[in-house]
């Protein structure tokens, strides 16, 4: 008698043990972690069924599958964001938009989830190389972000140049491990941040100089607020991305940055970059005035929570480590749309 093929329990063993190993592989943290099992499930089982001479091609995913893979990648991991997304319209702009953001969360977190370069090397590599196959036209039918991103470029008229940059800059930031001015570090969220923006605006069809000039300041302030809340995860790991010359001119040791949190000198460093970030939003704030007020301020949106950071952090003197730093706001649905209905940030 013919042995069985074992692939298929084999597959549907790792499954389970992936949902028994919580502890381990938190399924919160790892939200992309069951998709690429079930599809080795789905490839493990089409080989394994009897009276097949040759194995079958796994089956594909669905777009409604796909949709919903990054709808909840977004959620779980760019919340403010997924709230944001929420006020674009059904359909598929608001899929493109999820996809956009799925795809920037999955290639900003390989630098805090590979143990070397080289593995984080590769791991561009591969969104590089199915970054090309999307432009050429030829996206992965098993990958839920290039199905979405394959169908969204040429529906939106979507310009893959801003999602080169996005990999482009975390490229760059693998191999970086400090910014020493900062102009370094608007430069890369330019790359980053602004780049999300462009990319909401054009899923829109919105191409208007002054809102391009809304979301390049936007995405700075943005990105320099990013740093800033990252900054106590950060330094628990021996890191610190805060400009240097910052750092430098207010005397803040990192190591007593690393061992005690709230380093003397320190709140003043914060002090100092908070206001280039409030800066651009002032200024983000003075062009969306001049903006035609028949072009919605949706793709903006996403921007308010670091704004709203911001005035918290005010609040708190300037302390970064501050715990009430860390809640969520609860209003934050609301104040988004109070924020579309009267076109205006909440400077």
């Amino acid at each position: 008698m013919k042995e069985p093929d074992s692939a298929p329990t084999m597959a549907l063993l790792c499954l389970h043990i992936a949902r028994r190993s919580a502890q381990v592989l938190p399924r919160t943290a790892h939200p992309a972690l069951e998709s690429q099992i079930r599809y080795h499930t789905r490839e493990a089982l089409a080989k394994g069924k009897p009276g097949q001479g040759a194995p079958s091609k796994p089956q594909r995913l669905s777009p409604v599958e796909a949709v919903q893979y990054c709808q909840r990648l977004t959620r779980r991991q760019d919340y403010d964001g997924y709230l944001a997304s929420l006020f674009f319209p059904a359909g598929v702009v608001r899929s493109a938009v999820w996809a956009i953001r799925a795809f920037n969360i999955e290639v900003a977190s390989i630098r805090d989830t590979v143990s070397n370069e080289s593995i984080g090397q590769m791991k561009i590599l591969f969104w590089k190389q199915l970054l090309k196959d999307i432009t050429a036209g030829k996206p992965s039918p098993d990958q839920p972000i290039a199905m979405l991103l394959g169908q969204a470029l040429p529906q939106l008229r979507l310009n893959p140049h801003w999602l080169s940059k996005l990999v482009t800059a975390r490229e760059k930031n693998l191999t970086q491990s400090v910014y020493y001015t900062m102009d370094d570090v608007e430069a890369y969220a330019e790359s980053t941040a602004s780049a999300l923006l462009y990319l909401q605006l054009e899923c829109l069809g919105i191409k208007d100089v002054q809102a391009d000039h809304v979301a390049s300041h936007l995405g700075k302030a943005v990105g320099i607020t990013t740093l800033l809340r990252a900054t106590p995860a950060n330094a628990a790991k021996r890191w610190v991305y805060l400009p240097q010359d910052s750092l430098a001119r207010h005397k803040v040791s990192q190591e007593d940055l690393f061992r005690q949190g709230r380093a003397p000198g320190l709140d003043d460093a914060v002090f100092e970059i908070a206001t280039r970030a409030h800066d651009h939003v002032l200024t983000a704030q003075s062009h969306l005035r001049k903006l035609d007020p028949s072009i919605p301020i949706t793709p903006f949106l996403s921007s308010i929570p670091s704004i709203h950071y911001l005035r918290r952090l005010e609040q708190t003197n300037f302390d970064i480590f501050n715990p009430k730093l860390r809640h969520r706001e609860w209003t934050m649905p609301f104040t988004l749309w109070r924020a579309q209905s009267k076109r205006d940030l909440g400077v």
